[in-house]
């Protein structure tokens, strides 16, 4: 995997690209700078998201079904290979066949999936440092299916909305194409005399249909230009999305958090130490911003600092879960307090997202049934009309 490395020089920000295995052993490669600020993975898109979740999911609740049957792991492979699952999942276990064959590490060898797999990676990790693999499967199973969860309630929040904004689009298109015309011959009866909204109407009509592809041209353009100032300026926008955008900011931060969290809670569960657990979830990351603030929490408890006071020190995380970390370092139960923190802030997920669809439901359904009002008065404004100007 290859790995984005910012760096300050004679006072300059500088970068560079260096591969690795994982972001723990980046730092041992021969290239690393001196004062590292950031370090990130350098993601190319592959197809991934064109997968069944549902498909993965079962692949590794089966793996975990045989192992709580104390069935070898290898022969599960072998068993599963057998099946008809879609192409990737058919090449990760051919890549863990061949991982137990040659004796390699099978984390490494799936690091190429890990856009795929997503954050549940590591537990193969865990699993070859404490040759705990029956404990792991669970977790990763757990993993996959609470990130499935998440999805699936993101995508119901959004499903109506775009039901309606396609609804509207082809009802646009219809009007556009087939009705507008119709009326035109009517509308030039009115000359100067032409309704205000009519006129817009006839305006946009013609701006689409005589510049339609210059539209398209420049929408690409806005597209392309969005993707290059992102990746420039990733770390500045990546702050602005998780504090500054009313009702979405606090959406984005549970989920952000409950993903963090829940990590943490099941590699703590499978018997790593905190500080691991939580370079592990590092990499899982993908906000610049976060990532940069837990890489501070890494390091001051590095420097021997407590848990309690390393989080709270990054001003980023709810005061709710600093207390229960204080509390955790208190009574020595990090492992159930931190099922506690998973739990709230998964209330708080559906709590919020309940929240912004009361919010963006009504606004979408009010914005839509303007452009509709619009549409009909422009349309039929001068119909109505029509009898004035025959007298």
């Amino acid at each position: 995997m290859k790995y984005k490395i910012y760096y300050q020089e004679n006072k300059t920000i500088k970068s560079l690209i260096l591969e690795s295995n994982n972001l723990v052993n980046v730092n041992k490669h021969t290239k690393y700078p001196q004062n590292v600020i950031l370090v990130q993975e350098d993601i190319k898109y592959d197809f991934s998201f064109f997968y069944n979740d549902d498909e993965k999911l079962e692949m590794f609740y089966e793996i975990k079904t045989m192992l709580d049957s104390d069935l070898e792991f290898e022969y599960i492979i072998d068993i599963l290979l057998k099946s008809d699952f879609n192409a990737k999942n058919m090449k990760i276990l051919q890549t863990i066949k061949q991982s137990i064959k040659n004796g390699t590490n099978i984390y490494e060898d799936l690091g190429v999936f890990k856009n795929y797999i997503g954050s549940g990676l590591v537990f193969f990790k865990i699993a070859n440092e404490n040759s705990n693999l029956k404990e792991c499967m669970q977790a990763l199973y757990l993993t996959l299916k609470k990130q499935r969860n998440i999805k699936n309630s993101i995508k119901n929040l959004l499903t109506y909305p775009i039901i309606l904004l396609v609804s509207i689009l082809f009802t646009i298109y219809v009007l556009f194409v087939y009705v507008i015309p119709k009326f035109e011959n009517i509308y030039l009866q009115f000359g100067e005399n032409l309704p205000f909204s009519t006129k817009i109407l006839l305006d946009v009509k013609y701006l689409l249909s005589n510049y339609y592809l210059g539209f398209i041209f420049i929408f690409i353009i806005v597209l392309m230009m969005s993707k290059l100032l992102y990746k420039q300026y990733k770390y500045h926008i990546d702050r602005i999305l998780l504090n500054n955008i009313p009702i979405f900011s606090k959406l984005y931060k549970n989920i952000l958090f409950y993903k963090l969290f829940l990590s943490l809670s099941l590699q703590i569960n499978s018997k790593e130490s905190f500080y691991n657990a939580l370079l592990n979830s590092v990499e899982m990351i993908n906000n610049d911003y976060l990532k940069s603030k837990l890489q501070y929490v890494l390091k001051d408890i590095k420097n021997g600092k407590s848990i309690y006071k390393s989080f709270k020190k990054t001003n980023t995380f709810d005061m709710f879960a600093i207390r229960l970390l204080h509390t955790a370092q208190l009574s020595n139960k990090l492992e159930e307090i931190l099922k506690s923190i998973v739990n709230i802030y998964d209330s708080n997920i559906k709590t919020n997202i309940k929240k912004f669809k009361n919010y963006f439901e009504p606004l979408l359904i009010f914005v839509l049934s303007s452009i509709v009002l619009w549409l009909v008065l422009a349309i039929m404004s001068p119909i109505w009309d029509l009898g004035s100007v025959i007298k």
